[in-house]
Protein backbone atom coordinates (compact mmCIF):
# COMPACT_ATOMS: atom_id res chain seq x y z
CA UNK A 1 0.00 0.00 0.00
CA UNK A 2 1.40 3.36 -1.12
CA UNK A 3 1.99 5.91 1.89
CA UNK A 4 0.68 9.39 0.85
CA UNK A 5 3.56 12.22 0.78
CA UNK A 6 1.84 13.87 3.11
CA UNK A 7 2.61 11.69 5.85
CA UNK A 8 6.05 10.62 4.41
CA UNK A 9 6.88 14.35 4.81
CA UNK A 10 5.77 14.26 8.48
CA UNK A 11 7.79 11.63 9.12
CA UNK A 12 10.82 12.98 7.53
CA UNK A 13 10.24 15.89 9.62
CA UNK A 14 10.42 14.39 12.79
CA UNK A 15 13.75 13.63 13.68
CA UNK A 16 15.37 17.04 12.49
CA UNK A 17 14.74 19.35 15.64
CA UNK A 18 13.99 17.00 18.39
CA UNK A 19 17.36 16.55 19.55
CA UNK A 20 18.20 20.39 20.03
CA UNK A 21 14.57 20.67 21.75
CA UNK A 22 14.64 17.93 23.56
CA UNK A 23 17.81 19.54 25.17
CA UNK A 24 15.93 22.77 26.03
CA UNK A 25 13.37 20.30 27.80
CA UNK A 26 15.19 18.10 29.85
CA UNK A 27 17.53 21.62 30.87
CA UNK A 28 16.64 21.74 34.18
CA UNK A 29 17.67 18.24 34.46
CA UNK A 30 20.94 19.33 33.23
CA UNK A 31 21.64 22.18 35.31
CA UNK A 32 21.01 20.46 38.57
CA UNK A 33 23.69 17.63 37.53
CA UNK A 34 26.03 19.44 35.18
CA UNK A 35 29.15 21.93 36.88
CA UNK A 36 27.81 24.62 34.58
CA UNK A 37 24.71 24.98 36.52
CA UNK A 38 21.70 27.51 35.06
CA UNK A 39 24.19 29.17 32.99
CA UNK A 40 24.56 25.86 30.92
CA UNK A 41 21.88 27.07 28.40
CA UNK A 42 24.52 29.96 26.95
CA UNK A 43 27.06 26.95 26.85
CA UNK A 44 25.04 25.07 24.71
CA UNK A 45 24.11 27.85 22.43
CA UNK A 46 27.94 28.36 21.46
CA UNK A 47 27.40 24.89 20.72
CA UNK A 48 24.56 25.38 18.43
CA UNK A 49 25.86 28.78 17.44
CA UNK A 50 29.21 27.21 15.98
CA UNK A 51 27.04 23.92 14.18
CA UNK A 52 24.91 27.31 12.60
CA UNK A 53 28.34 27.80 10.05
CA UNK A 54 27.44 23.84 8.03
CA UNK A 55 23.81 25.10 6.78
CA UNK A 56 25.23 28.64 5.36
CA UNK A 57 27.93 26.66 3.69
CA UNK A 58 25.57 23.62 2.63
CA UNK A 59 23.36 26.54 1.51
CA UNK A 60 25.50 28.42 -0.97
CA UNK A 61 27.10 25.13 -2.50
CA UNK A 62 23.11 23.77 -3.28
CA UNK A 63 23.67 26.53 -5.77
CA UNK A 64 25.25 24.96 -8.07
CA UNK A 65 24.47 21.00 -7.38
CA UNK A 66 21.49 18.99 -8.59
CA UNK A 67 18.60 17.53 -6.31
CA UNK A 68 20.09 14.06 -6.27
CA UNK A 69 22.92 15.27 -4.90
CA UNK A 70 21.16 17.19 -2.26
CA UNK A 71 19.18 13.55 -1.10
CA UNK A 72 22.97 12.27 -0.89
CA UNK A 73 23.36 15.46 1.50
CA UNK A 74 20.36 14.56 3.28
CA UNK A 75 20.79 11.20 3.82
CA UNK A 76 24.13 12.08 6.02
CA UNK A 77 22.12 14.44 7.95
CA UNK A 78 20.12 11.73 9.08
CA UNK A 79 22.81 8.85 9.59
CA UNK A 80 24.98 11.09 11.38
CA UNK A 81 21.87 12.49 14.05
CA UNK A 82 21.01 9.40 14.76
CA UNK A 83 24.41 8.05 15.84
CA UNK A 84 25.01 11.59 17.58
CA UNK A 85 21.63 10.98 19.49
CA UNK A 86 22.75 7.39 20.91
CA UNK A 87 25.65 8.65 22.30
CA UNK A 88 24.22 11.72 23.42
CA UNK A 89 22.48 9.09 25.67
CA UNK A 90 25.28 7.41 26.85
CA UNK A 91 27.68 10.22 27.64
CA UNK A 92 25.43 13.26 28.38
CA UNK A 93 26.85 13.39 32.13
CA UNK A 94 30.47 12.52 31.55
CA UNK A 95 32.60 15.74 32.49
CA UNK A 96 36.20 16.69 31.60
CA UNK A 97 39.05 18.41 34.03
CA UNK A 98 40.61 21.24 31.78
CA UNK A 99 42.96 23.02 34.85
CA UNK A 100 41.35 23.07 37.90
CA UNK A 101 37.81 23.32 36.23
CA UNK A 102 35.16 20.73 35.32
CA UNK A 103 34.10 21.08 31.83
CA UNK A 104 30.69 19.57 30.37
CA UNK A 105 32.69 18.93 27.01
CA UNK A 106 30.87 15.45 25.59
CA UNK A 107 27.55 16.82 25.90
CA UNK A 108 28.82 20.12 23.77
CA UNK A 109 30.85 18.72 21.04
CA UNK A 110 27.74 16.54 20.57
CA UNK A 111 25.39 19.16 20.79
CA UNK A 112 27.34 21.12 17.96
CA UNK A 113 27.52 17.84 16.08
CA UNK A 114 23.53 17.25 16.13
CA UNK A 115 23.40 20.83 16.22
CA UNK A 116 24.98 21.29 12.83
CA UNK A 117 22.36 18.46 11.57
CA UNK A 118 19.67 20.30 12.65
CA UNK A 119 20.49 23.83 11.31
CA UNK A 120 21.13 22.21 8.15
CA UNK A 121 17.93 20.97 7.60
CA UNK A 122 16.34 24.14 7.65
CA UNK A 123 17.88 24.45 4.13
CA UNK A 124 18.40 20.83 2.56
CA UNK A 125 14.61 19.21 4.47
CA UNK A 126 12.94 22.69 2.74
CA UNK A 127 14.84 22.67 -0.11
CA UNK A 128 13.71 18.84 -1.21
CA UNK A 129 10.14 19.63 -0.48
CA UNK A 130 10.18 22.65 -2.69
CA UNK A 131 9.53 20.66 -5.83
CA UNK A 132 6.49 19.23 -3.84
CA UNK A 133 3.09 20.37 -3.70
CA UNK A 134 2.17 23.08 -1.20
CA UNK A 135 0.43 21.17 1.71
CA UNK A 136 3.93 19.17 1.81
CA UNK A 137 6.16 22.19 2.80
CA UNK A 138 3.34 22.19 5.76
CA UNK A 139 3.34 18.53 6.21
CA UNK A 140 7.50 18.89 6.63
CA UNK A 141 6.98 21.62 9.47
CA UNK A 142 4.48 19.95 11.13
CA UNK A 143 6.71 17.21 11.42
CA UNK A 144 9.57 19.10 12.87
CA UNK A 145 7.27 20.50 15.13
CA UNK A 146 5.85 17.34 15.74
CA UNK A 147 9.64 15.35 16.23
CA UNK A 148 9.66 18.69 19.15
CA UNK A 149 5.95 17.62 20.58
CA UNK A 150 7.71 14.03 21.52
CA UNK A 151 10.52 15.84 23.71
CA UNK A 152 7.94 18.03 25.60
CA UNK A 153 5.45 14.68 26.13
CA UNK A 154 8.13 12.81 27.10
CA UNK A 155 10.43 15.25 29.36
CA UNK A 156 7.12 16.52 31.13
CA UNK A 157 5.96 12.31 32.01
CA UNK A 158 9.33 11.65 33.45
CA UNK A 159 9.86 15.11 35.07
CA UNK A 160 6.15 14.71 36.40
CA UNK A 161 4.45 11.57 36.80
CA UNK A 162 7.33 9.57 36.97
CA UNK A 163 9.56 11.49 39.17
CA UNK A 164 9.61 9.25 42.28
CA UNK A 165 11.64 7.06 40.20
CA UNK A 166 14.37 9.37 38.98
CA UNK A 167 14.41 11.14 35.69
CA UNK A 168 16.81 9.00 33.26
CA UNK A 169 17.80 11.46 30.71
CA UNK A 170 19.99 8.52 28.82
CA UNK A 171 16.38 6.87 28.43
CA UNK A 172 15.26 10.78 27.38
CA UNK A 173 18.11 11.02 24.40
CA UNK A 174 18.10 7.72 23.01
CA UNK A 175 13.81 7.33 22.75
CA UNK A 176 14.29 10.82 20.47
CA UNK A 177 16.97 9.10 18.84
CA UNK A 178 14.96 7.10 17.32
CA UNK A 179 12.87 9.22 15.78
CA UNK A 180 15.75 8.84 12.82
CA UNK A 181 14.41 5.71 12.25
CA UNK A 182 11.30 6.32 10.30
CA UNK A 183 12.41 9.20 9.16
CA UNK A 184 15.56 7.59 6.72
CA UNK A 185 12.29 5.11 6.04
CA UNK A 186 10.37 8.00 4.44
CA UNK A 187 13.31 9.22 2.51
CA UNK A 188 13.91 6.22 0.84
CA UNK A 189 10.40 6.04 0.00
CA UNK A 190 10.36 9.81 -1.27
CA UNK A 191 13.66 9.14 -3.00
CA UNK A 192 12.08 6.18 -4.45
CA UNK A 193 9.41 7.93 -5.82
CA UNK A 194 10.98 10.87 -7.61
CA UNK A 195 13.66 9.07 -8.92
CA UNK A 196 13.02 9.36 -12.22
CA UNK A 197 12.65 13.03 -11.88
CA UNK A 198 16.43 12.34 -10.88
CA UNK A 199 17.10 10.50 -13.85
CA UNK A 200 15.82 13.04 -15.98
CA UNK A 201 17.51 16.03 -14.16
CA UNK A 202 20.78 14.33 -14.38
CA UNK A 203 20.39 14.22 -18.04
CA UNK A 204 19.13 17.61 -18.40
CA UNK A 205 22.09 20.78 -18.40
CA UNK A 206 20.04 22.66 -15.81
CA UNK A 207 20.67 21.21 -12.15
CA UNK A 208 19.87 23.80 -9.25
CA UNK A 209 21.42 26.41 -11.23
CA UNK A 210 22.70 29.89 -10.24
CA UNK A 211 20.54 31.84 -12.96
CA UNK A 212 17.32 32.81 -10.53
CA UNK A 213 14.57 33.29 -13.57
CA UNK A 214 11.06 34.06 -12.79
CA UNK A 215 8.03 35.78 -15.25
CA UNK A 216 8.49 38.96 -13.63
CA UNK A 217 10.14 41.61 -15.58
CA UNK A 218 12.12 44.16 -13.95
CA UNK A 219 9.66 47.30 -15.08
CA UNK A 220 7.23 45.42 -13.28
CA UNK A 221 9.08 44.91 -10.06
CA UNK A 222 9.58 48.51 -9.76
CA UNK A 223 6.15 49.07 -10.58
CA UNK A 224 4.94 46.93 -8.17
CA UNK A 225 4.17 47.68 -3.95
CA UNK A 226 4.65 44.18 -2.73
CA UNK A 227 3.56 46.01 1.07
CA UNK A 228 0.50 44.71 1.73
CA UNK A 229 -0.16 42.56 -1.43
CA UNK A 230 -2.24 39.76 -0.63
CA UNK A 231 -0.72 36.74 -2.69
CA UNK A 232 -3.57 35.74 -4.87
CA UNK A 233 -2.80 39.20 -6.30
CA UNK A 234 0.92 38.66 -6.25
CA UNK A 235 0.59 35.77 -8.24
CA UNK A 236 -0.77 37.17 -11.59
CA UNK A 237 3.06 38.60 -11.66
CA UNK A 238 3.60 35.08 -12.83
CA UNK A 239 2.23 35.78 -16.13
CA UNK A 240 4.30 39.44 -17.13
CA UNK A 241 7.22 38.43 -19.16
CA UNK A 242 10.63 38.66 -18.76
CA UNK A 243 13.41 37.44 -16.55
CA UNK A 244 15.11 38.31 -13.23
CA UNK A 245 18.38 37.36 -12.05
CA UNK A 246 18.87 36.12 -8.43
CA UNK A 247 19.86 39.32 -7.26
CA UNK A 248 16.20 40.85 -8.36
CA UNK A 249 14.87 38.24 -6.48
CA UNK A 250 16.85 39.36 -3.48
CA UNK A 251 15.15 42.73 -4.26
CA UNK A 252 12.24 42.16 -4.52
CA UNK A 253 11.70 39.60 -1.56
CA UNK A 254 14.47 41.39 0.42
CA UNK A 255 12.37 42.60 3.24
CA UNK A 256 10.62 39.58 4.53
CA UNK A 257 13.91 37.66 3.98
CA UNK A 258 15.11 40.44 6.20
CA UNK A 259 11.67 39.67 8.65
CA UNK A 260 13.19 35.86 8.46
CA UNK A 261 16.13 36.71 9.97
CA UNK A 262 15.46 38.64 12.69
CA UNK A 263 13.15 36.24 13.68
CA UNK A 264 15.22 33.19 13.65
CA UNK A 265 17.65 35.17 15.59
CA UNK A 266 15.27 35.24 18.23
CA UNK A 267 13.46 32.10 17.83
CA UNK A 268 16.74 29.71 17.22
CA UNK A 269 19.37 31.60 19.53
CA UNK A 270 18.58 34.66 21.29
CA UNK A 271 15.29 33.16 23.09
CA UNK A 272 16.29 29.56 23.71
CA UNK A 273 19.38 31.01 25.39
CA UNK A 274 17.59 33.59 27.74
CA UNK A 275 14.72 31.23 29.08
CA UNK A 276 16.71 29.42 31.70
CA UNK A 277 17.47 32.63 33.25
CA UNK A 278 14.31 33.98 32.57
CA UNK A 279 12.87 31.12 34.99
CA UNK A 280 15.74 31.28 36.97
CA UNK A 281 14.84 33.33 39.71
CA UNK A 282 10.96 32.07 40.47
CA UNK A 283 10.33 29.81 42.89
CA UNK A 284 10.28 25.72 42.03
CA UNK A 285 12.77 27.13 39.19
CA UNK A 286 13.07 24.04 37.59
CA UNK A 287 9.50 23.48 37.18
CA UNK A 288 8.89 26.68 35.51
CA UNK A 289 11.09 25.71 33.06
CA UNK A 290 9.88 22.51 32.49
CA UNK A 291 6.99 23.55 31.71
CA UNK A 292 7.53 26.09 30.00
CA UNK A 293 9.59 24.22 27.19
CA UNK A 294 7.42 21.10 27.12
CA UNK A 295 4.08 22.97 26.83
CA UNK A 296 6.18 25.24 24.26
CA UNK A 297 7.17 21.38 21.98
CA UNK A 298 3.65 20.00 22.60
CA UNK A 299 1.92 23.34 21.08
CA UNK A 300 4.36 23.82 18.14
CA UNK A 301 3.00 21.19 15.47
CA UNK A 302 -0.35 22.48 16.26
CA UNK A 303 0.33 25.97 14.97
CA UNK A 304 2.38 25.00 12.09
CA UNK A 305 -0.15 22.69 10.90
CA UNK A 306 -2.67 25.19 11.06
CA UNK A 307 -0.38 27.15 7.92
CA UNK A 308 -2.21 24.19 5.96
CA UNK A 309 -5.42 26.34 6.24
CA UNK A 310 -4.92 29.74 7.24
CA UNK A 311 -1.86 31.94 7.24
CA UNK A 312 -0.09 35.58 7.49
CA UNK A 313 -0.76 36.33 3.67
CA UNK A 314 0.74 39.54 3.38
CA UNK A 315 4.40 40.82 3.98
CA UNK A 316 2.41 43.67 6.27
CA UNK A 317 0.75 40.71 8.08
CA UNK A 318 4.35 39.23 8.82
CA UNK A 319 5.56 42.41 10.07
CA UNK A 320 3.00 42.49 12.56
CA UNK A 321 3.35 38.98 13.74
CA UNK A 322 7.50 40.05 14.35
CA UNK A 323 6.92 43.06 15.74
CA UNK A 324 4.36 40.82 18.17
CA UNK A 325 7.85 38.31 18.57
CA UNK A 326 10.02 41.64 19.46
CA UNK A 327 8.18 42.36 22.61
CA UNK A 328 7.21 38.72 24.03
CA UNK A 329 11.44 38.72 23.77
CA UNK A 330 11.26 41.82 25.42
CA UNK A 331 8.91 40.08 28.57
CA UNK A 332 11.26 37.80 28.34
CA UNK A 333 13.99 40.06 28.83
CA UNK A 334 12.63 41.41 31.78
CA UNK A 335 11.58 38.53 33.95
CA UNK A 336 15.36 37.56 33.74
CA UNK A 337 16.96 40.93 34.61
CA UNK A 338 14.58 42.59 37.05
CA UNK A 339 16.06 42.46 40.95
CA UNK A 340 15.86 38.98 42.42
CA UNK A 341 13.79 40.48 45.57
CA UNK A 342 10.40 41.17 43.53
CA UNK A 343 7.80 39.68 45.09
CA UNK A 344 7.08 38.73 41.43
CA UNK A 345 9.32 35.97 41.58
CA UNK A 346 7.51 34.41 44.55
CA UNK A 347 4.39 32.80 44.72
CA UNK A 348 2.54 31.75 41.25
CA UNK A 349 5.01 34.71 39.42
CA UNK A 350 6.33 31.34 37.25
CA UNK A 351 3.40 31.56 35.09
CA UNK A 352 4.43 34.83 33.14
CA UNK A 353 7.71 33.25 31.45
CA UNK A 354 5.92 30.50 31.06
CA UNK A 355 3.01 32.53 28.99
CA UNK A 356 5.72 34.57 27.34
CA UNK A 357 7.57 31.86 25.95
CA UNK A 358 4.82 29.52 24.77
CA UNK A 359 3.18 32.32 23.43
CA UNK A 360 6.58 33.02 21.61
CA UNK A 361 6.94 29.46 20.81
CA UNK A 362 3.32 29.04 18.92
CA UNK A 363 3.77 32.49 17.20
CA UNK A 364 7.24 32.05 15.82
CA UNK A 365 6.43 28.24 14.26
CA UNK A 366 3.27 30.10 12.58
CA UNK A 367 4.74 32.79 11.42
CA UNK A 368 8.11 30.63 10.07
CA UNK A 369 5.85 28.26 7.91
CA UNK A 370 4.00 30.97 6.67
CA UNK A 371 6.78 32.45 5.35
CA UNK A 372 7.84 29.45 3.42
CA UNK A 373 4.13 29.10 2.12
CA UNK A 374 3.96 32.58 0.87
CA UNK A 375 7.43 32.38 -0.84
CA UNK A 376 5.52 29.00 -2.34
CA UNK A 377 2.41 31.05 -3.56
CA UNK A 378 4.32 34.14 -4.66
CA UNK A 379 7.84 32.51 -6.83
CA UNK A 380 7.36 31.40 -9.98
CA UNK A 381 7.11 27.07 -9.19
CA UNK A 382 10.39 26.49 -11.63
CA UNK A 383 12.76 28.21 -9.51
CA UNK A 384 10.73 28.00 -5.79
CA UNK A 385 13.38 25.78 -4.33
CA UNK A 386 15.77 29.18 -4.97
CA UNK A 387 13.73 30.95 -2.37
CA UNK A 388 13.07 28.24 0.22
CA UNK A 389 17.29 27.67 -0.29
CA UNK A 390 17.50 31.58 0.49
CA UNK A 391 14.95 31.59 3.62
CA UNK A 392 17.19 28.60 5.09
CA UNK A 393 19.86 30.28 4.74
CA UNK A 394 18.53 33.30 6.62
CA UNK A 395 16.60 31.11 9.49
CA UNK A 396 20.38 30.35 9.99
CA UNK A 397 22.15 33.11 9.93
CA UNK A 398 19.82 34.94 12.13
CA UNK A 399 20.18 31.81 14.62
CA UNK A 400 23.77 32.38 14.15
CA UNK A 401 23.50 36.06 15.26
CA UNK A 402 21.13 35.50 18.01
CA UNK A 403 23.23 33.03 19.78
CA UNK A 404 26.20 34.85 19.42
CA UNK A 405 24.52 37.91 21.32
CA UNK A 406 22.51 35.33 24.23
CA UNK A 407 25.70 33.75 24.73
CA UNK A 408 27.93 37.07 25.11
CA UNK A 409 24.89 38.28 27.35
CA UNK A 410 24.96 35.18 29.42
CA UNK A 411 28.45 34.55 29.76
CA UNK A 412 29.24 38.41 30.95
CA UNK A 413 26.68 38.55 33.98
CA UNK A 414 24.45 40.86 32.03
CA UNK A 415 21.48 38.89 32.69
Amino acid sequence: MEIPEFYLYIAFGLPTWTLVDGTWAVLSQLADTLPEGYNISAYLILSLTLGNIFPLVIGFMLRKTSFSYLAQVINVILATGLVTGVLMGAVWNRVVTIGDSEVSLPIFLLFFIVGGCSSSSNVTHFTYVSKSEAQNTTALATGMGLGSMTAGILALFQGLLLHQYGFSVTIFYIVLAMLYVPALFAFAKLQSAHRQEFIEESSSSNPISTEFMTDVSSRDLEATDFENMPVDTEMKLKNFDGQYSESSFLRLHGGILALQLVNSSLGYGFVPALISSACGKFNNASLVLLLATGITAVLDPMFKFLTNYTRFETFGALKVASCVLVCLTIGLILCAALPGDLSLYRGSGGALPVALYVSFGALFGFTNTSVFRYFKSTVSPRFVHHSYRWSGICSQAGALLGSLIAFLIVVTGAL
